[in-house]
């Protein structure tokens, strides 16, 4: 008669069970920088869209704004990241081009003689265009969301969930 033998085999799976524990912790981090950082990647294509459709500095508060939200985007929900653009940049890439007198916007009174060099006696008002831009900026930075999804997801799985 043949004899049956029985192997124990034990395995420590402590080190296996804290590393699934350690992804469990860390991915999610990867998945709010991610998202950090895509809301980051629009706030500075957003900024350097203005130039180049003839948005121009004057009080400097608009541009300000967007800078501040490059490093620091404004946290919205757990992991959700939102970009806070002022309402008059959106009026700009919205409105038609349409005639504005001075005497309802005084800021624009002081906008045409400080860049244009237009007095309100001589001229009522002046002919505003719009400036395109917004559409341009999201369709430059929508190329690098997965990189950046992805690069910020990679070095929480690299670290192997140890912080």
């Amino acid at each position: 008669m043949a004899r049956a033998a029985a192997i124990s085999i034990t395995v420590d799976s402590k080190r296996v069970e804290n590393m699934l524990t350690g992804y469990q912790r860390t991915l999610p981090k990867g998945a709010r920088l991610g998202a950090k950082a895509i809301a980051s990647k629009y706030a500075e294509s957003y900024l350097n869209q203005m130039p180049s459709s003839g948005i121009s500095k004057w009080t400097g508060q608009s541009f300000n704004v967007l800078r501040r939200q490059i490093d620091n985007p404004i946290r919205s929900g757990k992991s959700e990241y939102v970009v806070v653009v002022p309402t008059t940049l959106v009026m700009l890439d919205q409105m038609r081009k349409h005639f504005v007198p001075f005497s309802i916007a005084p800021n624009l009174k002081r906008w045409a003689k400080t860049k244009l060099g237009l007095e309100a006696r001589v001229t009522p008002g002046i002919t505003v265009s719009p400036h395109p831009w917004i559409s341009n900026a999201n369709q430059r930075a929508r190329r690098f969301i997965k990189r950046l999804a992805e690069r910020e997801l990679n070095k929480k799985i690299r670290r192997k969930g140890t912080r």
